[in-house]
């Protein structure tokens, strides 16, 4: 029964053609993804990363589902603690 009423929201999204993106990422995924484009930047420019991450991922989905997010080392703390104050200013 844990879960039903979220995956039942899920899958409302995904059956739908709607007017804007829809993401739907893991707490795996979306850290992976977010730790990949930090050390891209990080790469490439010597100013703070996490604004442009942040607005590349809120252009790339009008709504982010954020599914089975859990953080248990410090360094995925910082960074999604860094990731959310960007996309929710």
């Amino acid at each position: 029964m844990k879960g039903e009423n979220k995956e039942q929201i899920f899958r409302f999204y995904y059956s739908r053609p709607l007017a804007f993106n829809f993401n739907r990422h893991s707490g795996v995924e979306l850290k992976n993804t977010v730790q990949k484009r930090v050390q891209r930047q990080s790469c490439t420019r010597a100013t703070d990363s996490f604004p442009m991450i942040a607005r590349a991922l809120a252009s790339e989905a009008a709504l982010l589902c954020f599914d089975e997010l859990q953080i248990t080392d410090i360094a995925d703390t910082l960074v999604l603690t860094r990731l959310f104050k960007e996309l929710f200013v």
